[in-house]
């Protein structure tokens, strides 16, 4: 079927210079166009962020952007999901979801938007439901009425259950910690649209052992490719540009300490510049470090997309010059051609939703300000920060092991190549931890039963 003219012109016109690929174009018809739930998701590198800028850049409805945690919502440029809907940090009851005062905000969304929905838990999601039913005067309609769309990969960071009180809550009204056991969401209905198309890996066999990691159908094959890239004593050379990615902060803050000692000469610390709201966003939620410690020569990773689109998340460097207010870095990727640029101190905001004088139209103000350079050492990182991430060259160790699903498929998908990747020691059947309730739901659609299922 064609598309929608007005739509792909849109979308064209948006793209800038991006490529508007058929997938996006059939996803993005299919969330302006019909009223329907939406779940958005894909392997990492098929360009959900992407599909997500060009859907705020195009829609002609009142959406608000949310995100579970406050990295998240930092990085979408939206609203952490409990401030949106002002709930308490601890999993929501039904004495805290109640009329509010700004219920404005609520009647005028036609569209709420959760971006890493794979860390929403399903009794969070019927806490929304919940909630916008009674603020939007429509408790018989699901969500209020609220179209919902989703995006995620369920194969990487799953949501946390922290308590046995809480796994034994989602036990019995849910079946599964994960968003779609949410019972209002069964009932309203969902649409699965995955983005199939990769951008970040070219070599099928790496491609093919990655989709096995992910979906927990490794064969001795897949294993046996991945571990020739094993190199047990493999060291740092002293301008080597590959990142080491670890399960802990602990390792991270240890080796980039460690590698940044080995560099002659004074260092330079540069400290972030934090206003209102941002001050109270915990330092790991931070979009780039608070305390900023470097060197000449020191190597480090860009955080954030450049406008000029000089270097983007993930791109690798080495610093050549330091002054005052500015630092000079080489990019060292294997696709680059030595150039160097001036870097500047850039500023994140925090956003909250309001609705403007018209009762109509939502507004987003800025409540809160982080001024920092977009640059973070780039010895080392955690598989958690490297979500997202696009490298040339990483040293996988995977330490005692992965504890999470997820984990060591995000670690091994954020290279370009095998040829890119190094592992410190062969991955092993046990570190391919993937959830069965989130196979079952993809591919069969189904999602595990609860003894009971109830709204609140």
């Amino acid at each position: 079927m064609p598309m929608n003219t007005s739509i792909r012109s849109r979308l064209l016109k948006a793209a800038a210079g991006l490529e508007v690929t058929d997938e996006f174009e059939r996803a993005i018809e299919a969330i302006e166009l019909a009223g329907d739930n939406v779940f958005i998701t894909g392997r990492a590198g098929t360009g959900k962020s992407t599909l997500l800028t060009l859907f705020r850049a195009i829609t002609d409805k009142q959406i608000a952007v949310v995100a579970p945690t406050g990295a998240a919502a930092i990085n979408v440029g939206g609203q952490t999901l409990h401030s949106f809907f002002r709930f308490p940090p601890h999993p929501p009851s039904q004495f805290d979801i109640r009329k509010s005062d700004n219920a404005e905000l609520y009647r005028s969304l036609d569209a709420l938007v959760i971006d890493e929905v794979s860390m929403v838990r399903a009794d969070l999601m019927d806490a929304i439901d919940k909630f916008l039913r009674i603020n939007r005067g429509k408790k018989s309609r699901p969500f209020g009425g609220v179209q919902m769309i989703m995006i995620g990969d369920l194969f990487q960071l799953p949501p946390v259950v922290k308590t046995e009180s809480e796994v034994r809550h989602i036990e019995l009204y849910h079946g599964t910690p994960h968003f779609f056991g949410s019972t209002a969401l069964q009932a309203a209905g969902m649409q699965t649209i995955e983005l199939k198309r990769i951008y970040r890996q070219q070599d099928l066999a790496f491609v093919e052992a990655l989709n096995a990691i992910r979906s927990g159908r490794v064969s001795d094959g897949h294993l046996a490719l991945l571990n020739s890239r094993v190199e047990d004593t493999f060291d740092f050379g002293a301008d080597d540009p590959a990142v080491l990615l670890t399960p802990t902060n602990r390792v991270a803050s240890r080796v980039n300490g460690q590698r940044l000692g080995q560099i002659s000469g004074a260092h330079t610390v540069f400290e972030a510049q934090v206003t209102e709201k941002f001050g109270h966003v915990p330092e790991n939620q931070r979009p780039a470090p608070t305390r900023l410690q470097v060197k000449v020569g020191a190597h480090v990773m860009f955080i954030r997309n450049d406008r000029d689109r000089r270097w983007v998340n993930g791109t690798m460097g080495r610093i050549a010059e330091i002054e005052d207010d500015s630092i000079r870095v080489v990019i060292t990727d294997d696709d680059s051609d030595g150039a160097s640029h001036w870097v500047n101190m850039e500023t994140w905001e925090m956003y909250e939703y309001g609705v403007g004088e018209e009762k109509s139209e939502l507004e987003m103000e800025v409540v809160g300000t982080f001024t920092q350079f977009p640059l973070r050492l780039g010895y080392a990182i955690t598989i958690h920060k490297g979500q997202g991430k696009t490298l040339d060259h990483a040293i996988v160790d995977m330490g005692r092991g992965a504890f999470a699903p997820g984990q060591t498929y995000v670690a091994l998908s954020r290279v370009r190549s095998l040829d890119g990747l190094v592992l410190t020691r062969p991955i092993s059947r046990d570190d391919v931890k993937v959830d069965r309730d989130v196979v079952a739901f993809l591919e069969e659609g189904i999602v595990p039963s609860a003894v009971q299922r109830r709204l609140f």
